[in-house]
């Protein structure tokens, strides 16, 4: 339960808001930078090998492609680069630059994963497995769907038996994000499942991970976030209560995750304990929060033991909640 360190804290007295002022997270955006367009896409990126912490038999091969199509009779200059998301408890993932790109009259391109390793421009070797955000603005609205593609694979390179494939659409947000209405804030309740489900589960057996991306669209303003846990038992269980707030800084266009690992610890649970619930979000501006959620499970074939696999992704909307006096 180590992972902690002091990049989360709690000022009493002080809104989020306010306490992000005070840390002087709103400000100034970096330098030379041009002017945020009006339309954004943040679409989500998993590329590489992904090895479950509690059972390092389990290893996932991850793939994305997103497409872009633009719908008008007018060639059309976007800007896109990609946002590597870390932990909290990790350094600050890598922000790339902006790259513009003419898409011509119903033109359309793709970014995959070797792209966005480009668009990253990470220092040489490169981590097993990278997740973050592409970030595409444009002046006119675009058609914007990712690709994510899982496989099983033995000992992180022979493919495997399961296969899953996810295909979503990308919304577009407008640019600058809004802050709520006076006196409230924005809650984000992102559902997780983690660890090993046994028979006895109301689930289906097999391994089960989550992780829960947020990405900061501003890009002249960073922000402070507060984050719990909350636990979902049925009636009949031993209700146990929500971890404390804490404050998470997320600096201009950043971005961060919660997986598995971090919410066994917040919790003090056993990792790879079957557990289920929503990691709840509180901020003061709008953020792009989407969750990832993946299951391998035995799957009994008509010739030999075989392995299923599935992949989801899901977009968490806002709530807007009004703010603790």
């Amino acid at each position: 339960m180590s992972r902690r360190r002091g990049a989360t804290l709690l000022v009493a007295g002080l809104t989020l808001a306010a306490l992000a002022v005070a840390l002087g997270l709103f400000g100034p955006g970096r330098g030379g930078q041009a002017q945020q367009l009006p339309y954004g896409y943040p679409a989500k990126f998993l590329c590489g090998t992904y090895t479950l912490p509690w059972n390092s038999t389990v290893n996932v091969e991850l793939r994305t492609a997103v497409n872009v199509h633009n719908p008008t009779a007018d060639t059309v200059t976007i800007r896109k680069k990609a946002v590597q998301a870390l932990t909290e408890f990790e350094s600050p993932g890598q922000i790339g630059s902006f790259h513009s790109f003419a898409i011509p009259p119903d033109g359309a391109f793709e970014i995959d994963c070797a792209d966005i390793e480009d668009l990253l421009a990470l220092e040489p070797p490169a981590p097993a497995f990278l997740k973050g955000f592409v970030v595409i603005e444009s002046p006119v609205e675009l058609d914007v769907v990712g690709v994510y593609n899982a496989q099983r694979v033995v000992d992180g390179a022979t493919p495997g038996v399961g296969h899953a494939l996810d295909v979503d659409t990308i919304e577009a947000r407008l640019l600058p994000p809004s802050p709520p209405p006076v006196g409230t804030s924005l809650s984000y309740a992102a559902k997780f499942v983690c660890g090993t489900a046994g028979s006895s589960a109301p689930l289906v057996p097999g391994d089960y991970f989550t992780y829960v991306n947020v990405h900061n669209p501003d890009d002249e303003n960073g922000t402070l976030l507060g984050k719990k846990v909350v636990l979902a038992l049925s009636e009949l269980e031993t209700p146990v209560a929500p971890t404390a707030w804490t404050g998470v800084e997320l600096g201009v266009d950043g971005a961060f995750e919660v997986d598995c690992p971090d919410i066994y610890a917040l919790l003090d649970i056993y990792p790879g304990t079957f557990i289920k619930g929503f990691v709840v979000l509180s901020s003061p501006t709008e953020l792009d929060v989407v969750g990832v959620y993946g299951t391998t499970e035995e799957v009994a074939l008509a010739t030999a033991g075989g392995v299923g696999l599935s992949i989801d992704l899901e977009p968490v909307e806002a709530q807007v909640v009004a703010t603790a006096p």
